[in-house]
């Protein structure tokens, strides 16, 4: 009878543990569940488009990237696939472009250019880029497949609801090169596609404020000539702009908006923290560019006066306007201070 009644008591002590344990714990943080990455496929479609609709047809759709060298040095736009505008904020982790295509002419490399070039981005902000290398000759009528990875920012490149993301892939070629190149398309044997491994990106808690800067700049050489005979870049060539980051920014936007008197219309935009390390780019083959960074990309960069470095790559007589918007937390505008120049 002594056993059951110790046996018992146990149980009491056991079941008061168990309780104890069931109790909410006033002084625990709650670790938010885990948010998982997927992959997804968006598809190279007739018209410019990007969808996730796997390509059913057995017949390629050939869609024409036209004339390098007219649309560098006119500034008109590049060949561009385009997603619907997204509904959520996401994180892009990875991004991975594979892409078939083949040509009417005899196309020959061009020198030291890369064959193609890829840009990943959105609408309005194409700051992740790859140089790829292809066959030294792209035969008439033959078919070629490419593949890369699209280096994205420490951090991944996110992506705002209401935005469209977007892939650019541009051939260079010489000025006396054939320009009859075309991407194939929306077919199961040519299932051209950009591969996105991506994440929800959950909203902050604090409400945001624009703190705006403004600077302008004339630079009236190129510096592809200093770049090509390894002369350090000048003022005509390179415009510097430092401004002030506060610790509590969560968002830093550069826009640079410029215009070319002669040769191609590139202007090339950089942007480095307080210790010169690169934060956010914009190197498109356009005189309009934007660089941004957001929470995901600020981490463990350091703070205080930035840089936003501007290149005229190509052009002869350019002047530009450079507009630098910080996002701070509501209370904390007077911390994020600067002067155009």
């Amino acid at each position: 009878m002594k056993a059951w009644a110790g046996l018992a008591v146990l149980l009491v002590a056991f079941s008061g543990c168990l309780a104890e344990s069931s109790r909410p714990c006033d002084d625990c943080v709650m670790e938010p569940p885990a948010i998982e990455s997927v992959v997804r496929p968006f598809y190279l479609k007739p018209g410019h488009v990007l969808a996730e609709e796997h390509p059913a047809s057995d017949a390629p759709q050939r869609v024409a990237t036209g004339d390098f060298w007219v649309r560098y040095e006119t500034g008109q736009p590049q060949p561009t696939f385009f997603s619907e505008a997204l509904n959520e904020s996401l994180v892009v982790e990875n991004a991975t472009v594979r892409f078939w295509f083949t040509t009417d002419g005899v196309v020959p490399r061009a020198g030291n250019f890369a064959e193609w070039d890829a840009w990943f981005g959105t609408d309005v902000s194409m700051s992740a880029v790859v140089a790829m290398n292809g066959p030294d000759v792209v035969q008439r009528g033959q078919v070629y497949e490419l593949q890369a990875e699209i280096g994205l920012p420490s951090g991944g490149f996110v992506l705002e609801p209401g935005e469209r993301f977007a892939l650019m892939l541009r051939p260079v070629m010489l000025q006396s090169q054939a320009n009859e190149i075309y991407l194939l398309v929306d077919a199961e044997a040519t299932p051209s596609v950009l591969e996105l491994k991506v994440r929800s990106r959950p909203a902050g808690e604090a409400t945001l404020v624009p703190i705006t800067t403004t600077f302008s700049g004339t630079l009236p050489a190129p510096a592809y000539v200093e770049a090509v005979s390894g002369r350090p870049p000048s003022t005509l060539t390179t415009g510097l702009h430092p401004f002030h980051v506060p610790a509590s920014a969560q968002k830093v936007d550069v826009v640079l908006t410029g215009s070319i008197l002669l040769g191609g219309k590139d202007l090339d935009l950089v942007v480095l923290d307080a210790a010169g390390e690169q934060v956010a780019q914009s190197v498109t083959p356009y005189a309009t560019e934007h660089a941004r960074a957001h929470r995901e990309n600020l981490e463990g960069k350091a703070f205080g006066t930035w840089t936003a470095r501007v290149n005229n790559w190509l052009g002869v007589g350019a002047t530009y306007t450079l507009v630098v918007t910080l996002w701070v937390p509501e209370g904390e505008a007077a911390l994020a201070t600067g002067s155009g120049a």
